[in-house]
């Protein structure tokens, strides 16, 4: 995120375990987490650098990428023209399978 000039990182997490990771490096940029369930959400509000927010659940790529320029939009952590790193486990939903990086530019 900082080489390429991010405004965030947006951190799609079922278990928690993604927004962990991308908060123990202490990133530069903050960190938007994005979870389907509400008790994860809350517990991803106290890391370090993170804003953590209920998203609905997804299930396919483009949805992931469309999901997170509208949540970074909204939230205000990034406006137009500027680029998010998104991070993800596929299989969607299945915890412990961190393994997805895209760049998106909104």
């Amino acid at each position: 995120a900082d080489a390429i000039g991010a405004a965030a990182i947006v951190a799609y997490t079922a278990s928690g375990t993604t927004a962990y990771r991308a908060a123990r490096k202490r990133p530069r940029v903050p960190i938007l987490s994005l979870s389907p369930t509400a008790h994860i959400a809350r517990r991803l509000a106290l890391l370090w650098g993170a804003h953590s927010v209920v998203s609905p659940d997804i299930t396919t790529y483009d949805e992931m990428v469309d999901h997170a320029k509208a949540h970074a939009l909204e939230e205000g952590f990034a406006k137009e023209g500027e680029r998010i790193v998104i991070i993800a486990g596929i299989p969607f939903g299945r915890q412990g399978t961190t393994n997805n990086i895209r760049v998106a530019r909104l």
